[in-house]
């Protein structure tokens, strides 16, 4: 079904919900050798972004949803969903600009997110956390450039990334 505007009055609840639900920005990330805190079965969602290797714990991660950072001097925005169990990564430049993510609330028992780019001069626009796209507001249509990212353990990751920030 098409996203409705008008109708979200309907959805007290998630937006509410959304909310609740906190951003991390510009979190550090240290080297596998200074994380002691990981375990070899923790689920982590990995990517490989110009040659560095960046893994989210998603016991970490979770109590987030929403994680704008910054790998390898690019703009990044790391977004799970608990609900759907996702971990999805954009490029987060939307006409040649960094923006930053927050959470909004759910639609179609997904995630949404609102970008914060002049959010104090204009209404920010709503996107899926799931496809990066734009379902709403001024940026209407829009995809934002995705990432792959890698759902493994993070015994599997260093397997593969030993070198892998966490």
């Amino acid at each position: 079904e098409v996203y409705r505007p008008r109708i979200t009055g309907n959805f007290e609840i998630p937006a509410h919900v959304g909310k609740l639900v906190a951003q991390w920005d510009s979190p550090e990330f240290i080297s596998r050798d200074n994380a002691s805190g990981m375990r070899e079965d923790d689920y982590v969602v990995g990517l490989v972004l110009n040659g560095i290797a960046v893994a989210f714990p998603m016991w970490v991660a979770d109590n987030y949803h929403i994680v704008n950072c910054v790998i390898g001097g690019v703009p990044v925005v790391y977004v799970t969903c608990e609900r759907c169990q996702s971990g999805s990564a954009f490029h987060s430049v939307v006409n040649g600009k960094p923006v930053k993510f927050s959470a909004m609330g759910m639609y179609n028992a997904s995630l949404t997110m609102t970008d914060r780019a002049g959010f104090l001069h204009r209404p920010g626009s709503l996107w899926l956390h799931y496809e990066g796209v734009c379902i709403d507001g001024p940026r209407l249509g829009v995809f934002l450039d995705s990432i792959p990212t890698f759902h493994t353990t993070w015994h599997d990751w260093l397997q593969l990334h030993p070198d892998s920030l966490v």
